[in-house]
């Protein structure tokens, strides 16, 4: 696949979407949309990163790193529901 259909933004209550092993361009301004989406695995798609990264300066360490819109993210806490199982991530709001 090297496109996500645009028509997949109308589906809100998605919560997972697995993109990996693809040929992905880009992805629609419409996945935006998708507000209950609390993972995306983007892995193994394309040759070159989607998002450009960039070089800046950690003020914590004052080590040269990459980074990019994506960076830092929030830390996750990992949890097991009641009887289905399911692994759960829920992100500690900053």
């Amino acid at each position: 696949m090297q496109e996500v259909p645009a028509e997949l933004g109308h589906l809100p209550n998605i919560h997972v979407m697995n993109l990996s092993n693809n040929h992905l361009r880009n992805l629609p301004v419409s996945i935006l949309n998708l507000t209950c989406l609390t993972a995306l695995w983007l892995s193994n798609n394309q040759s070159t990163p989607l998002t450009t990264l960039q070089q800046d300066v950690d003020k914590a360490t004052g080590q040269t790193v990459c980074v990019n819109f994506m960076l830092p993210q929030s830390a996750q806490k990992l949890s097991l529901t009641g009887m289905d199982n399911h692994i759960v991530y829920h992100s500690d709001v900053m």
